[in-house]
């Protein structure tokens, strides 16, 4: 499947997310979301068992957080997170706002010096509230860059681009991908090659995996990227 063909167009709330590619890698006209990721309730149920039987029947049991993260699972996370006593997104959001030029300046430096564009992926993205700030502070620093979220939810991909949209407009050009992490991010390097990848694994996501696990998807993504940022709480 091309990656024209693998693309799904999208309105929610008024809010139009399609995809135009006049010219290939720099014309991204409006919002758009590829769908790697499709609900399949009979594969869904199927691949739930085959995680449940082997967490359960491990030494220390286990249940993936993948399952958390559909879209109810989404809703009620971001609603957790609004909570006073949900104190890491507020020290995250802090960290952000005072140090995201000196954040933003490190990770870019060097495909500015290369005359790349940046292409921006966060991983597990959910409403994407903090990374408008490194939005901000990107388009402060008159940098180039297009901006990947990555989620297995299509309500919160779909979410993120409407709150992107309404806050930045035309100004910051957004295309959205329904997948797990390393789906999204292998599906990215391969169509968006020309572009210098920063990862972002902001959030607890990647506390909440398994060592092995989270150790891998922590070495698969700065193998292919030129700089990752992940939050306080990764496994050590």
């Amino acid at each position: 499947m091309s990656s024209q063909e693998s693309v799904t167009m999208v309105e929610t709330a008024g809010f139009h997310a399609v995809y135009e590619k006049a010219n290939g890698f720099d014309d991204f006209r409006k919002p758009a979301i590829t769908v790697l990721r499709e609900e399949d309730a009979e594969l869904a149920q199927a691949e739930f068992l085959s995680d449940l039987q082997l967490g359960l029947n491990s030494k220390s049991k286990h249940l993936s957080s993948l399952y958390f993260y559909d879209d109810l699972g989404s809703q009620l996370f971001s609603r957790i997170t609004e909570l006073d006593e949900y104190y890491p997104t507020n020290c995250e959001a802090d960290i952000l706002e005072s140090s995201s030029n000196e954040i933003v300046r490190d990770l870019v430096d060097g495909a500015i010096k290369e005359g790349k564009q940046i292409n921006l992926i966060e991983l597990g993205a959910g409403d994407g509230r903090k990374t408008c700030v490194l939005l901000e502070a990107l388009l402060a620093n008159d940098v180039k860059f297009k901006f990947f979220p990555v989620d297995i939810s299509r309500e919160a991909v779909e979410m993120l681009l409407h709150r992107v949209h309404r806050r930045f407009g035309d100004r910051v050009r957004v295309h959205g991908v329904v997948a797990d992490n390393l789906q999204g991010l292998s599906w990215i390097r391969e169509n968006y090659a020309a572009g210098s990848n920063v990862a972002l694994f902001l959030g607890s996501s990647i506390g909440e995996m398994a060592l092995a696990q989270a150790a891998g998807t922590r070495d698969s993504v700065v193998s292919g990227s030129s700089n990752a940022v992940q939050n306080s709480d990764s496994p050590r």
